[in-house]
């Protein structure tokens, strides 16, 4: 019965904590698992060949992504209720890392009556061994963007463009290591929005909350008015000759140049309102 809980609070909606704050945090989250607004598709998009199709890419990473999240979902939050039919859903609300590091070590501790503690603490490394490689594989992607503009536009080696990128990495991860209670001054670090901040909620709120939306506005308003819709159909034709004239050019041309940049921008403006007004 409780895994059937944990099952509802996962499938069925709750219209009634539906909000700004909800959505925002949804099309943030989005944003990220799909790495828009950060450059990394541009990026990678920059090693393909003028004969790869750039719909069916990117058709199949975003299937990829939704499926892999939502069928993680499935498995853990039912999990979550199954040894914890108590759960308060308030915390599971909260953000995915007080998800990864308080829920999931209790099942795994859990565990221990079925596969004894040795079978308990193999399971635990495997999963968290999982998110270590997961966790570096994103942030390889993430450190190329700054990589590959050096090596391209300064002309440095990629040697020293990572360690470069290594030492500006170190300066931010410190400090937000340290402001999770370790330094009362990273914990504290600045006010903002009536609420005391540390440096990794600064960090957050400006690089994640922020920036993703206002990237991605940007990146709309260049493609649909300075790059033009032609030149964007010109390019994604040269992969997928079926494109030009077809019915996704013609959404894609729409969408772009009005309904996405108009939601980013809303996005945007609540962002800056709900976190620093």
């Amino acid at each position: 019965m409780a895994r059937v809980e944990g099952i509802k609070y996962y499938l069925v909606p709750d219209f009634s904590k539906v909000s700004l704050t909800v959505v925002n945090g949804a099309l943030s989250q989005a944003f990220f698992s799909l790495s828009l607004g950060m450059g990394i598709l541009i990026t990678y998009g920059s090693y393909f060949g003028r004969e790869d199709n750039i719909p069916q890419s990117t058709r199949m990473v975003a299937i990829a992504d939704t499926s892999i999240a939502f069928f993680a979902g499935l498995l853990i939050l039912p999990a979550i209720f199954a040894f914890d039919p108590n759960t308060n859903t308030d915390d599971l609300s909260t953000s995915s890392v007080g998800l990864i590091f308080s829920f999931l070590p209790k099942i795994f501790l859990s565990m221990q009556m079925a596969v004894g503690y040795t079978g308990a603490s193999i399971v635990a490394l495997v999963f968290f061994t999982l998110v270590f490689f997961a966790a570096l594989t994103s942030l390889v992607s993430i450190i190329e963007i700054p990589i590959s503009c050096w090596i391209d536009e300064l002309k440095m080696s990629r040697k020293k463009a990572v360690l470069l990128q290594a030492g500006l990495l170190a300066a931010f991860a410190i400090p937000a290591t340290m402001s999770l209670g370790m330094s009362d001054f990273f914990t504290n670090f600045t006010s903002y929005g009536g609420v005391t901040k540390s440096f990794f909620d600064l960090v957050s709120d400006v690089f994640y909350e922020t920036i993703l939306p206002l990237v991605g506005f940007t990146v709309c308003i260049f493609c649909s008015y300075r790059w033009k819709a032609s030149g964007l159909s010109e390019e994604i034709s040269k992969g997928d000759p079926a494109y030009e004239g077809s019915l996704l050019q013609k959404y894609i041309n729409f969408s772009l140049g009005s309904v996405i940049p108009a939601v980013l921008l809303v996005v945007f403006l609540s962002t800056v309102y709900q976190i620093y007004l």
